[in-house]
């Protein structure tokens, strides 16, 4: 099967698909967060034998899909992000600050500087707002494109591994093609 995502794919995302009334578009938008939250559900077990921990991270289909509806940005992109930068929900800064993305934890002091969010649901809609109009718009001050390879330039700095050829971009990337895959194969349409 091919992939469909790459480092260069556009992160904006239009949530109308061609020819759908509006009662199937609502209820595609609807399956597509169940889908997401089974997609957890189904990798959760793995998650937590590969980082030996609990993961922490919450069914949040549905407020994914909100964030994605207002402010047309990739759900699949927001499910990969949180799913990279947490480790699958297992990290100390996912489970103690509610921070699924990594917000705020800079490379210095990444756990003291990260930031703290009441809820995984306020960190989802706080993030990514700030992702859309830090990095995402022509205006924004991170700027780089709407893509994995710009968002690298700026949101994350890649510390590649020894015997470790991929990116921070490659890696959500992996993410975001596992996630479509379970999409289709569970048919969303």
């Amino acid at each position: 099967m091919p992939e469909n995502y790459n480092v260069d794919s556009s992160l904006i995302w239009n949530p109308e698909p061609k020819e759908k009334t509006t009662e199937e578009l609502i209820k595609y938008l609807e399956n597509y967060g169940d889908l997401l939250d089974k997609f957890i559900i189904k990798n959760r077990p793995g998650w937590e034998k590969a980082f030996k921990k609990s993961s922490y991270l919450p069914l949040v289909g549905s407020v994914i899909m909100d964030m994605a509806k207002w402010l047309h940005v990739n759900p699949d992109f927001i499910l990969a992000l949180m799913i990279h930068e947490s480790a699958g929900g297992t990290s100390p800064i996912a489970r103690d600050k509610n921070n699924f993305f990594g917000w705020m934890a800079y490379d210095q002091s990444p756990y003291s500087s990260a930031g703290y969010f009441c809820s995984a649901q306020g960190c989802i809609a706080y993030v990514v707002f700030r992702i859309r109009t830090l990095y995402f718009l022509e205006t924004g001050t991170y700027y780089q494109g709407a893509t994995l390879r710009g968002l690298n330039k700026n949101y994350s700095k890649d510390k590649i591994e020894p015997g470790d050829p991929l990116t921070w971009g490659d890696k959500v990337c992996l993410w975001m093609n596992k996630i479509d895959r379970f999409l289709i194969e569970n048919k969303l349409t």
